[in-house]
């Protein structure tokens, strides 16, 4: 959506510096979005200096419209990402539209968009606009080093499998310092009898354990199982591929991954969701790095 606004007050700019007295109605909608949105707005010339800027970019920096007015933008840019804004500059004043990140002279980071404004096919200035994404960065950081963390954690929970049974455990801690899942399933071919079976079931009763196994071969996890593929059903109302066990739960949507020893499939590892569309590529990527520490391990095991 900020990106779509950035395209319409370009497209106004272009429009207003022709100075047609029939745009009234888009010098209008320029000054709503100009005044409204945010984010910092703002135009420069092609020198580099700030020609206007919006109230919400002022509020921010907590600086007076007369004090911005004039000044050269890279004043305003941390003096370790002046010269590649620089250039960056000069390449919108070529007629190129950039985008980039720099940190500002009060170290915040920003995620800012450059472009050009054209009259009749010359570059007359530079609409652009800034969103801080400080916060952002510091959250993804975070969440990488507590992800570092958690891999360490499942390392050393690997290094303790000894059997099926802690492979089970140890998958169910993993997803729990991962995400939330309403309903899992990780059916693994049983050594003993050559049959899936199915070693961990979140958010099933002991019933309707018992019947999802009996009735595996049939259902996902044995499609799953024969032909070695991902079956992921978005919506279940609309899945005419086998029928769902006996469930005191309204499945509306799973996913099922294969569970691979090099080329042999070894099992299924499933999620499932009482809501439609409820699994994203966060969910698959983890699924997928379950199956495969859960494909390994069963090989080491079983050998």
């Amino acid at each position: 959506m900020i990106n779509d606004n950035i395209k319409l007050l370009k497209e106004l700019t272009e429009k207003l510096t022709v100075k047609d007295e029939a745009l009234i109605k888009s010098e209008f909608r320029f000054r709503a979005l100009f005044n409204n949105l945010p984010i910092f707005i703002y135009e420069l010339n092609l020198e580099g200096k700030i020609i206007s800027i919006n109230p919400y970019a002022l509020n921010t920096i907590d600086m007076k419209e007369f004090d911005v007015i004039g000044l050269d933008f890279i004043n305003f840019i941390s003096k370790e990402d002046e010269e590649r804004v620089l250039e960056l500059i000069n390449d919108v004043k070529g007629g190129e539209e950039v985008e980039f990140m720099f940190k500002s002279f009060k170290d915040r980071i920003y995620q800012s968009s450059l472009a050009p404004i054209t009259v009749a096919g010359k570059v007359t200035k530079i609409i652009g606009y800034n969103m801080d994404i400080t916060e952002k960065i510091e959250k993804d950081k975070l969440e990488r080093i507590n992800l570092v963390k958690s891999m360490s954690k499942i390392a050393n929970k690997l290094s303790k499998i000894k059997d099926l049974e802690s492979l089970t455990k140890c998958m169910e801690n993993t997803l729990k310092m991962t995400l939330s899942v309403d309903y899992t399933g990780l059916y693994l071919l049983d050594p003993k009898t050559n049959k899936l079976k199915l070693y961990s079931a979140k958010g099933f009763t002991k019933k309707e354990r018992l019947e999802a196994e009996k009735t595996a071969m049939e259902r996902h996890p044995g499609i799953v199982f024969k032909n070695k593929k991902k079956l992921n059903i978005k919506d279940t109302s609309k899945d005419n591929k086998t029928t769902t066990s006996k469930r005191s739960f309204e499945v509306g949507s799973r996913i099922y991954l294969p569970v691979m020893c090099g080329e042999e499939c070894v099992g299924a590892y499933g999620f499932a969701s009482s809501s439609t569309n409820a699994f994203n590529e966060e969910h698959i990527s983890l699924l997928e790095f379950m199956c495969e520490l859960s494909g390994i391990m069963y090989k080491n095991i079983t050998k």
